[in-house]
């Protein structure tokens, strides 16, 4: 807990396209599993989470709240319920052709402040862990919203070996990634979120990438 230990509270990150995880939660939360192969849900719910298709996003949205600020306040609600403080949804996305996003104000200090989307490391990894444990029939997802997943789909990407299951978000200033990574020794959850009033490019995915490669050969020793 960043909360423990005189660490104070876990900083706030626009949270850009990694709250679409959230969104597919919630999404199988009010369908009580997985949309029907082949359906139009299906069909968008794989376009927001494989192509992280905004107009995807809004469009589920509306299907889980009526609009996209109603979907949007029952994806809060979910994450309040999962004790999940530090992280808001803030309505839908703006659809745009390019990775270019509404500018974000930030202080000259260089630390993130902003209007909008948010998230934390730890409220990510909370929730990445929730679906884990939810895989095994365990954990907030089962007990807090009986058939918010379907176990044995998800099972099946446990049980594989050296598979890694993420959500990536980016926008001018922040670059993230965070995910499940399964091995035959077991799973773990890795969340790196960056930003830069400056911009930001490859190199926080190559941050992501070492910190994730660090976890595994702990993991592996």
């Amino acid at each position: 807990d960043p909360n423990e230990g005189g660490f104070g509270p876990a900083p706030k990150f626009p949270a850009a396209s990694t709250l679409k995880l959230a969104i597919a939660i919630e999404l199988m939360r009010s369908l009580h599993g997985m949309p029907a192969p082949g359906s139009r849900l299906g069909g968008l719910l794989w376009q927001m989470l494989v192509y992280s298709d905004d107009r995807s996003a809004n469009e589920l949205l509306t299907a889980i709240g009526g609009s996209i600020s109603g979907g949007s306040a029952r994806v809060n609600t979910m994450m309040r319920a999962l004790n999940l403080a530090d992280s808001e949804m803030y309505g839908g996305y703006i659809v745009e052709n390019s990775l270019e996003r509404r500018p974000i104000p930030l202080e000259i200090l260089g630390r993130p402040y902003f209007i909008g989307k948010y998230t934390t490391a730890w409220d990510l990894a909370r929730l990445e862990r929730a679906l884990h444990l939810a895989a095994g029939a365990r954990g907030a997802l089962v007990w807090r919203f009986p058939g918010v997943v379907d176990v044995h789909v998800v099972a099946a990407h446990v049980i594989a070996a050296d598979v890694m299951l993420h959500k990536a978000g980016w926008i001018t200033k922040a670059r993230h990634d965070s995910g499940l990574v399964y091995s035959p020794r077991g799973a773990f959850v890795v969340v790196v979120l960056t930003w830069n009033g400056g911009g930001v490019g490859s190199a926080s995915d190559v941050l992501a990438t070492r910190v994730a490669r660090a976890a595994i050969d702990r993991l592996l020793r």
